[in-house]
This record gives structure tokens, C-alpha cells and sequence, in this order.
């Protein structure tokens, strides 16, 4: 758990349509952990990732999930020690225009059949 108040240990996301959400993005970049609701568009990149917990949008799920994260600091600290670099490699400008790039060359060569 944080100690020295400069970093939260959880960044609770519980969004009814969030399209993509950056702000998980920037707390994973920071090493904190990310719970979200299952409506949020990075959910399969934390899920994969391990990086936090996805939720439906039910509250008891949300307490009890909650409780269960504070009883287990081991997978925080782990998250806070992988999550930045991960955050680096699968996030950064280059790869993000390279990623970009492909994908506009797809749709490109689909309708120019």
C-alpha cells in the first residue's frame, strides 16, 4: 500500500459508457491500480494485463471487491512495480502511430476493393 502519500493504491473508474478512458491509462502509468466497470473501453488491456479488476456495474460486487484488494497488498505492489513499464511499451507515441498507421491502411485496402 502507499506509504509516503505521493501515489494512490487504487483508481476506481465505476463509468457507465466510457468509450476508452485515458485516465486508466495515466494512473497504470503511475503504478496505481485500475478498478473499472465493464463498460470501460480498456477493460481487456487491464484484464489481460492483470493491472486492476473489471466489474459489472453492481455495487455489492464493488464493495466486495474493494474489501478483497486491501486484504491482498502483495498483487498492489506487484502492479505498481510492472504496470509503468508495460504502460511504455504498449502505450507510447511510436507505437501508437504505427498501430494508427495499420489500421488506416486496412480500412484504406477494404474499401478499395
Amino acid at each position: 500500500m502507499a506509504k509516503d502519500g505521493r501515489h494512490a493504491d487504487v483508481f476506481v473508474l465505476p463509468s457507465l459508457n466510457e468509450n476508452y478512458a485515458n485516465v486508466v491509462i495515466e494512473a497504470l502509468s503511475q503504478g496505481t491500480s485500475v478498478m473499472l466497470s465493464d463498460q470501460v473501453g480498456l477493460k481487456d488491456s487491464v484484464s489481460t494485463n492483470n493491472f486492476g479488476w473489471v466489474l459489472p456495474c453492481e455495487t455489492e460486487q464493488w464493495r466486495l471487491q474493494l474489501r478483497g484488494i486491501w486484504q491482498n497488498p502483495t498483487q498492489l505492489r506487484r502492479i505498481r512495480e510492472e504496470a509503468p513499464g508495460a504502460i511504455q511499451r504498449d502505450f507510447n507515441t511510436d507505437k501508437l502511430t504505427r498501430d494508427y498507421q495499420t489500421m488506416y491502411d486496412e480500412v484504406y485496402a477494404m474499401q478499395s476493393r
